[in-house]
């Protein structure tokens, strides 16, 4: 399984092929990726308790 994790509309695209995409807000918060990332963190931390 193959995940992205990144902050602009061209990382979402890559989803498919990837498997998932998770926005990641925590540098800047794109409002498009928050928008339609299926998750969406802004503290790598939150994503890192959750795996």
């Amino acid at each position: 399984r193959l995940v992205v994790i990144g902050d602009g509309v061209t990382d979402m695209e890559a989803c498919p092929p990837a498997d998932a995409f998770i926005g990641f807000g925590g540098n800047v918060v794109r409002e498009q990726v928050k928008a339609n990332a299926p998750w969406f963190v802004t503290d790598f931390k939150v994503l890192l308790d959750a795996l």
